[in-house]
């Protein structure tokens, strides 16, 4: 038995030379963070840790910043099973939120474990992120793909990129984007007959499974056609979170081998919503990053 107290734990901001005791951590709870992912977290945000007496980190939480600071996100909160119980998680929560400028609207998508806990501290339920997964993806010769309309992320593509995105989550996230691209496998954008860009996506891999997203596009149809595009020769485990239900989305997910896991709610604090978006938003990257 641990004899914790809030006497003998420091919280600190973590740097990349905790990467690895963070995926130890990671893998504690049967997460699958790896040394990518959380270079990229580093590189966007920030990640905080408790240690205890030995200097092992017992507990993390991450924040990124988006835009000018309208916006934030919170994620990567971890308790390690030992060492539940004693309020770390609202003590790394708390120290994110202490980075923030003040009354800053922030979101998050919490576990359903997670969830008193944010409430208690303010958040507020807005939404649901439906998760799918499949372990094999089946590729559908009947499906209609003009694959003229879909190509390869270029240099020359990413200011279009940063600006599609903006009016789809709500906040530019330039610096993000950046750390994605290049962590990601595969970045495809879609273009219209004008040869116009209207959509991107991006997968990247995990040790558990390819993860889409984000992908944004201008309807259904072309997120199907991304979505196709990204996982044609892919065999193993995918993952897909999408922020919001469409059904056209939802049926061709069910039809290529996916199914629906888990439905984690959204939450805010200091705002009654998520901010405006237009709807074409149609996966996220990662729930850390909203």
């Amino acid at each position: 038995m641990n004899n914790l107290t809030s006497k003998t734990f420091n919280i600190e901001k973590l740097h990349t030379n905790h990467i690895n005791q963070l995926i130890t951590l990671s893998k504690a709870v049967g997460w699958d963070y790896d040394h990518d992912e959380i270079s990229t977290i580093m590189k966007t945000g920030t990640i905080v840790g408790c240690k205890d007496s030995s200097q092992t980190i017992i507990a993390s939480a991450a924040i990124i910043s988006y835009g000018d600071g309208s916006l934030t996100s919170i994620g990567m909160v971890i308790v390690h099973p030992q060492y539940r119980g004693f309020g770390l998680g609202r003590r790394v929560t708390d120290a994110c939120l202490h980075l923030n400028k003040e009354s800053c609207p922030t979101m998050l998508i919490a576990t359903e474990e997670g969830k008193p806990l944010y409430q208690k501290m303010g958040f507020k339920e807005v939404g649901q992120v439906r998760k799918y997964t499949a372990n094999q993806v089946m590729h559908k010769s009947n499906i209609v793909h003009n694959a003229t309309l879909i190509r390869g992320i270029d240099e020359n593509d990413f200011a279009t990129i940063v600006e599609i995105d903006a009016c789809a989550f709500g906040a530019k996230r330039s610096t993000f984007l950046t750390e994605r691209l290049n962590q990601s496998v595969i970045g495809l954008v879609s273009l219209n007959k004008d040869r116009q860009i209207t959509g991107y996506g991006m997968v990247i891999e995990t040790p558990a499974n390819l993860i889409i997203g984000p992908i944004v596009s201008s309807t259904a149809e072309e997120a199907i056609m991304l979505i196709n595009k990204l996982v044609e020769n892919r065999n193993g485990p995918v993952r897909i979170d999408m922020p919001q239900y469409n059904q056209l989305v939802n049926d061709h997910l069910l039809l290529i081998g996916f199914s629906e896991v888990a439905q984690p709610p959204i939450m805010m604090l200091h705002s009654d919503g998520l901010p405006q978006r237009n709807g074409n938003l149609y996966a996220v990257a990662a729930q850390i990053f909203g």
